[in-house]
């Protein structure tokens, strides 16, 4: 064989829905992609969907640059063409393999590796809870997972939901990475002109992730009047964006609390916002791998989360087993977790509906935070073993 044939390095494709700024996954595809660009890998990065606000990378970038379907019935429609059209592209550019992030882009990636181009070794990456998704996603789970290469799941207690309850045998783990270099250098910027004011302000608490029910945040507002009855200098801020906007402006009108807690929106660059803060709070009902945690511990911030599946177990506690019992408050070197928050949405302020037993948890753990001299968290051993470079090692080894 020719040696320089036999060197040759895998072509990769790397397909996710969309790079949009502020995704988790996105993130982490986006990062990836250009390690192995620098590893010397060919690699392209195809999207379904285009957005002005992109993640930086460095290799071959092409979007389908789909509108979003007007219908569902348009959507079904729209299924067997977007499927050739990533086989088109996979056959075109000769990809040797495929890796894929959420399960949108998991679905569609293998039906055109069964459908279209059966040799390719396709990975495909579960981002959170699948349990959480409805019945069709579940039973393409079990149907279509089967014929990936590996499953990488982005917790071990996903990947035991994958093992246990849809009986894959080829699944593993690798966690999301934090570049510190990185963050050293995005904690430096200013923030944006109109927070300035917050680095004025003592006793913040930060939270960051996209407003919507997994995040439940009205939990947190609800706790954060008691926190604020009792400490009046006491202030939230929610970095985020999402379809919850306009409910959660309004808990917060009707709470009284229009002074103390504030929706900072959606930012490029969170960790001007976290340097201020004293502590960083969860409300989420459940999780994937919560890569703002990552980003709070990576700036020395002490950690308050539920104990939701999946992930702030797994970073608060790595030494706890995935499913053992403990008592709340559980504290660790690390940070503190609380019961995991009822599931249902409480849009009425606290004078009328009276905290719920971890509302009142929550809100007690950020009032001794942010009241007592909290030793600051022990993040150097956890956080090296999230670094980025290693991760990506991983990622590496799955593909050659």
């Amino acid at each position: 064989m020719n040696p320089a044939v036999a060197e040759r390095k895998p072509k990769i494709l790397i397909v996710t829905g969309v790079l949009w700024v502020g995704g988790g996954a996105e993130k982490v595809a986006a990062n990836l992609g250009n390690y192995l660009v620098d590893e010397g890998y060919e690699t392209h990065l195809l999207t379904f969907y285009e957005d002005d606000n992109k993640y930086p990378f460095r290799g071959t970038y092409y979007t389908l640059n789909e509108k979003p379907p007007r219908s569902r019935l348009y959507k079904i429609w729209g299924i067997p063409l977007r499927v050739w059209r990533i086989a088109r592209y996979i056959k075109k550019h000769d990809i040797d393999m495929a890796v894929s992030f959420l399960e949108e882009a998991n679905f569609y990636t293998l039906v055109a590796k069964l459908l279209f181009v059966r040799r390719l070794p396709v990975v495909v990456s579960v981002r959170n809870n699948i349990n959480k998704r409805g019945w069709l996603f579940k039973i393409l789970t079990k149907h279509l997972y089967p014929y990936a290469k590996r499953v990488v799941s982005v917790t071990k207690a996903i990947e035991e939901i994958l093992k246990k309850e849809y009986h894959l045998t080829n699944t593993t783990t690798i966690y999301n990475p934090i570049d510190t270099e990185l963050v050293k250098k995005k904690t430096a910027e200013p923030l944006p002109t109109e927070w300035q004011w917050l680095k004025d302000r003592s006793y913040v608490a930060i939270s960051i992730g996209r407003l919507t029910h997994q995040k439940g945040q009205w939990h947190l507002i609800r706790a954060f009047s008691e926190v604020v009855k009792k400490f009046p200098e006491a202030i939230l801020v929610i970095v985020g964006e999402g379809e919850y906007r306009e409910k959660l402006l309004k808990l917060i009108s009707d709470s009284g609390l229009t002074d103390n807690v504030f929706l900072a929106g959606k930012h490029n660059n969170v960790y001007p916002f976290l340097a201020t803060a004293d502590v960083f709070v969860f409300s989420s009902l459940y999780e994937g791998m919560p890569n703002t945690m990552l980003e709070a511990y990576s700036v020395g911030l002490p950690i308050i989360s539920p104990d939701c599946v999946s992930g702030p177990r797994e970073i608060i506690a790595p030494d706890l087993k995935i499913d053992e019992d403990i008592e709340y408050p559980h504290s660790t070197k690390y940070g503190m977790l609380i019961q995991p928050m009822e599931n249902e949405e409480i849009w009425q302020p606290v004078q009328d509906v009276l905290l719920t037993k971890a509302e009142e948890e929550l809100a007690q753990q950020i009032y001794e935070r942010l009241t007592e001299s909290a030793i600051k968290p022990e993040t150097q051993t956890l956080i090296s073993s999230f670094e980025i470079k290693p991760i990506n090692q991983q990622w590496e080894r799955l593909i050659m």
